[in-house]
């Protein structure tokens, strides 16, 4: 059974110094034996801070899983069409919409017109965040339903668009 010392024995100068490099993440056994095996072989050890602990791990980031950012849209399957210009009206169409609902909310309450005044930038706001990260995602899977006659799927696919975007943008609320 090879020990650590017979290990470095059998290894190369470069391969020490690699090793050595890295002196803070070895047990205090194998940082004696690697010493030993420097100062057996004449070499310089005062550029190793021999002492060292190793530092603690750094926490790990939760990695985004779906979006933009994770490269999901690269395993979506798509159409044979883009759907750029599409998502664009779909973008406009979700912030019709939620302008449309916000203004028939609050002229149920006609009391509170400070707060209309104050919520007027309110649906721009929910449909940028439903996009956020987003937006590859919906055009790849409205690329799907692209006609590749543009006045055709203008009638239909910022719907379909428009519809995945909400769909996405409740489970995007829910999961994060």
């Amino acid at each position: 059974m090879n020990t650590l010392a017979d290990r470095y024995a059998a290894m190369l100068e470069t391969d020490l110094y690699r090793e050595a490099e890295g002196v803070q993440n070895l047990v205090p056994a194998a940082r004696e034996a690697l010493r030993s095996e420097f100062e057996r072989r004449h070499l310089s050890v005062k550029k190793f801070n021999w002492n060292a602990k190793a530092s603690a791990p750094r926490p790990r980031r939760k990695t985004t899983l779906v979006g933009d950012a994770a490269g999901e849209y690269l395993d979506m399957e798509r159409g044979d069409y883009s759907a750029w210009i599409h998502v664009v009206i779909s973008v406009l169409l979700s912030v019709i919409f939620l302008t449309i609902a916000e203004v028939r909310l609050m002229d149920q309450f006609p009391r509170l017109k400070l707060a209309h005044t104050i919520l007027n930038g309110l649906p721009v706001a929910i449909t940028l965040w439903n996009y956020w990260n987003r937006w590859r995602c919906i055009e790849a899977f409205s690329s799907r339903f692209c006609a590749g006659v543009f006045n055709l799927s203008f009638f239909y696919v910022p719907l379909i668009a428009a519809f995945y975007a909400a769909y996405r943008g409740i489970l995007k609320f829910f999961h994060h």
